[in-house]
């Protein structure tokens, strides 16, 4: 069993989203989990939306270049809706 940053199960259809930040541009990306590999410890995630904010500034969505992101489990969290409305 897989497990998210939050050390829930993570469960197939249920929508999730991680972030990460290199010299100081943050960028978020937030998709539904269509399959995971568990002796990886890796999750696919249909994106859906991506976005990027530079240092203080809002949060602009990004156009979607790849359909799918595999990630680490551990790195992403649980989101209810993944309707988005970026401040």
């Amino acid at each position: 069993m897989l497990k998210d940053a939050m050390g829930n199960e993570i469960k197939i259809g249920s929508y999730y989203a991680y972030s990460n930040r290199t010299n100081g541009i943050v960028k978020i990306t937030i998709g539904e989990a269509i399959s995971f590999s568990e002796d990886q410890g890796k999750v696919t995630l249909k994106v859906l939306h991506k976005g990027s904010s530079a240092y203080e500034k809002p949060i602009k969505e990004n156009k979607i270049s790849r359909k799918n992101s595999i990630v680490l489990a551990n790195s992403i969290f649980k989101i209810e809706n993944p309707k988005i409305n970026w401040i």
